[in-house]
């Protein structure tokens, strides 16, 4: 495995071209064992569509990002799709986001928020933290009401 930025690059670049605008991925001439012409991606149960270079399988969207902006998607980074299409593999489209905000759903109510399939309501009354898990985001924003009327 390549880990090397500029190597990684040089090598995608040798095999594979990428135009920005399309989101389509052409492998060159002679790489990859394979005739020249546009690439199947692969995904597999939803997930990202992958390229398949040299027995191996690269999430086309990080492709995407190091061949046009040389810029590796980092450890605690994830790329995301604008309009939620997986297969739309324009520039564009894509947007790094780093994983810590992902993990945190803001429902836009202060002292809610989604963990998980759950709804948690906080408040902080008399010093002392409250916390509820709720299965509805009404449910939590409802609790959340109740407890800020008693302050």
């Amino acid at each position: 495995m390549i880990r090397n930025q500029d190597t990684l690059k040089e090598y995608f670049a040798s095999k594979v071209s990428y135009d920005p605008d399309t989101g389509i991925f052409v492998n060159l001439l002679g790489s990859c064992g394979r005739k020249e012409g546009v690439i199947k991606l692969v995904s597999y149960d939803g997930k990202s569509p992958r390229v398949s270079l040299d027995y191996c399988f690269y999430q086309a969207s990080h492709i995407a990002l190091l061949l046009t902006f040389n810029r590796k998607v980092g450890r605690y980074e994830q790329v995301t799709y604008i309009d939620g299409n997986r297969t739309n593999l324009r520039i564009n489209n894509l947007k790094i986001v780093p994983t810590q905000l992902l993990k945190q759903s803001s429902t836009k109510i202060r002292g809610v928020h989604k963990r998980g399939k759950y709804f948690i309501a906080n408040i902080s009354m008399d010093g002392e933290l409250i916390s509820h898990r709720y299965d509805t985001k009404q449910a939590a924003i409802k609790q959340r009401i109740k407890w800020e009327a008693q302050l």
